[in-house]
């Protein structure tokens, strides 16, 4: 059985295999119902909502990782990995190009010429960037890619692409048993997936440290898809959504340093071009930086204060005891 990088100790029974395989295939197939959007290109959705169930996806794959055989799992592993990175070359161009034509009404004639500029110059490097993530599309499509995932990841050869098997598809064990089971696995991977967030906690109080910011952001990120994997057991939504917020407020000012970085570029490899607007930009970026990170340590802040972290820990350890339902869990969120 493969391991992943949170399971070492953790041993694959039939409960756990069959929320594993429910829990990759639905994800796996939502995934690639958005391949052909992403290839056409017109709506950049399709290619943002690929993007972020390929990381749903992986880490599904992580945690799970115990319950499949360790050789096609890491090749299929791999191959995801590659899917996010190369659309995620794509979507940052997509996200700074739709900044920037949201920033250019409010400027002077000179200056919006300056962002148009930018913007087209933007627009032709997203061109360049589709060209890979194309090529890939083509070489996963020969090498049958979609099929041998399906079959690696489940027992049932009849599924249909781009369809999500019922959880009727998978035999159920005891409920109680079940539960049980899924606690014991829930409760060694979500502490773990916690403590990466307060590793990087020292860093925050220094605006500088753009990189641990930034790293805090992807652990909180892994972290809330994994609390979903099991949120029908403990019912994490005050939780859930404090979290969403805090991840939200490190990405603004991630977007901010990647855009800071782009105009800074630009500027310096564009020394031809006068470019108040471009100016214009950077000093706006900064301001918008600094106020999203005063919000974000202003929020740190009043979450210790009210213990935050000991109340997250506790209910990993102690989910809510409630009646169990006979409604089935679906994992199609975004």
């Amino acid at each position: 059985m493969a391991k992943g990088t949170d399971n070492k100790e953790i041993t694959a029974d039939e409960t756990l295999i069959n929320r594993g395989r429910q829990i990759i295939i639905a994800y796996f197939h939502k995934m690639m119902a958005n391949e052909a959007g992403a290839k056409e290109g017109t709506n950049i959705e399709h290619l943002h909502d690929m993007r972020v169930v390929s990381r749903r996806l992986r880490e599904a794959m992580v945690n799970f990782a115990v319950c499949f055989p360790k050789k096609p799992f890491k090749k299929h592993y791999k191959q995801i990995k590659e899917i996010t990175r190369t659309l995620g070359a794509v979507r940052d161009l997509d996200v700074l190009i739709a900044r920037f034509e949201e920033a250019v009404p409010p400027l002077s004639d000179a200056e919006k010429f300056d962002v148009q500029t930018l913007i087209a110059y933007l627009q032709e490097k997203r061109e360049e960037t589709r060209k890979p993530m194309l090529a890939l599309f083509e070489k996963l499509q020969a090498a049958n890619f979609q099929k041998k995932f399906i079959r690696d990841f489940t027992n049932t050869s009849h599924i249909v692409l781009h369809q999500s098997p019922s959880t009727e598809s998978c035999p159920q064990p005891d409920e109680k048993k079940n539960r049980k089971h899924l606690i014991a696995h829930a409760r060694k991977i979500l502490p773990a997936k916690a403590e990466k967030i307060y590793a990087w906690e020292h860093f925050i109080f220094n605006p500088a440290n753009r990189e641990e910011l930034h790293k805090m952001r992807i652990a909180m990120k892994r972290l809330r898809y994994t609390m979903g994997f099991f949120d029908d057991i403990y019912k994490f939504r005050g939780f859930h959504n404090v979290i969403i917020r805090l991840q939200r407020q490190i990405g603004r000012i991630h977007d901010c340093d990647i855009t800071l970085d782009l105009l800074t570029d630009y500027q310096r490899t564009h020394p031809h071009l006068e470019s108040p607007g471009i100016a214009t930009l950077i000093e706006r970026t900064r301001k918008t930086r600094e106020a999203d990170y005063k919000a974000f340590l202003k929020r740190w802040e009043k979450l210790t204060k009210t213990q935050f972290r000991r109340k997250l820990f506790r209910r990993f350890l102690y989910p809510p005891i409630h009646k169990t339902s006979r409604r089935k869990k679906n994992y199609h969120g975004r």
